[in-house]
């Protein structure tokens, strides 16, 4: 039986394949916040799956100042097809919709049932009360199948306790923040664009979306 096999025993009713615990998807219940009960099975949620992509270090590295194709991005640097199908298969067994995927950013956007998400990470969600908020969470770590090592590096959403907190201010403008304002000149992006010497070429500009998805990514995984 080889691995895709595997992961479609994992139906309902079949002898699921060896689980083991994704690295850094451990969660603990909040301080100041108590446990009100199960997650509504039914309710509908998403889910975003980070699937392993080479390394960009190198690119970033050796390439300052030029530029890459999106296509020749996503060919080298995107996450495998081969992968993505895997996920992809690991999910209809658990009654869980692919809705989007950026094979540039390696992620896959799956939807379904709590009680589904349940079963298929072998996890408990809870619903929580803290002071502040309520949120979705649970305990411990997420299973994925031993098919799935190195393949699912980061799973978000199954979680959803806020992450950052607004820090803004509110300005209380004077004739002279009126003024200041007044005064300040405006640009376009092909201004700033020309001033830096920056994606002089709308060829260029376009070819910069998928580092601006991968940025995404890094930034949610920060």
């Amino acid at each position: 039986m080889n691995k895709d096999d595997h992961l479609l025993n994992r139906q309902y009713g079949q002898e699921p394949s060896h689980e083991i615990p994704l690295p850094h998807s451990e969660r603990h219940q909040l301080a100041n916040a108590h446990q009100i009960g199960p997650a509504d099975p039914n309710k509908e949620m998403t889910v975003t799956i980070l699937v392993h992509r080479p390394s960009i270090s190198h690119f970033i590295a050796e390439n300052k100042g030029n530029s890459l194709s999106r296509e020749d991005f996503v060919s080298t640097y995107g996450a495998k097809q081969e992968d993505l199908n895997k996920v992809e298969i690991f999910a209809n067994a658990h009654r869980l919709k692919v809705k989007e995927v950026n094979i540039a950013a390696g992620t896959m956007i799956l939807s379904g049932k709590t009680a589904d998400f349940n079963r298929a990470f072998g996890i408990q969600l809870q619903q929580f009360k803290h002071p502040n908020f309520t949120y979705r969470g649970h305990s411990g770590s997420v299973k994925i199948p031993q098919e799935l090592d190195g393949i699912v590096e980061s799973i978000f959403g199954l979680d959803n306790r806020p992450q950052v907190s607004t820090h803004f201010q509110t300005l209380h403008e004077t004739d002279q923040t009126i003024q200041s304002r007044q005064a300040r000149q405006t640009y376009t992006p092909a201004q700033v664009a020309q001033l830096y010497s920056f994606l002089q070429t709308s060829a260029q500009m376009n070819n910069v979306s998928a580092l601006l998805s991968l940025a995404a990514v890094i930034k949610l995984m920060n």
